[in-house]
């Protein structure tokens, strides 16, 4: 059986915790920069749409991924293990499955 990323990282954390190894996991959600041809549909509308799938009405920044990775390194999130830092405007939230339009080939 295929486990979520949150499974993985907390088992993953609960296993590496006693050696003081931390692990944690991000969840992106759509993101804008070089791999987005790859990722997101070469329709206009359907990028606009996958926007408007997000909360916070935008696709999110390379560098907030970054920036999210270099917390979960850092002193400050020293106690932090075994979780899944979803990163992605609360897309999760809509319960909203993106699909790209019939034209998007």
């Amino acid at each position: 059986m295929e486990q979520s990323p949150t499974e993985s990282g907390t088992g993953i954390g609960r296993e590496w915790g006693r050696p003081r190894i931390r692990v944690s996991a991000i969840a992106p959600g759509p993101i804008r920069g070089k791999g987005e041809r790859r990722t997101c549909s070469r329709v206009e509308e359907d990028k606009v749409r996958m926007a408007a799938s997000v909360p916070l009405g935008r696709l999110g920044k390379p560098e907030e991924i970054a920036a999210a990775a270099a917390f979960l390194m850092s002193p400050e999130a020293a106690s932090i293990s075994g979780e899944c830092l979803t990163v992605d405007g609360a897309r999760w939230l809509n319960h909203d499955l993106f699909q790209a339009s019939s034209s998007a080939k």
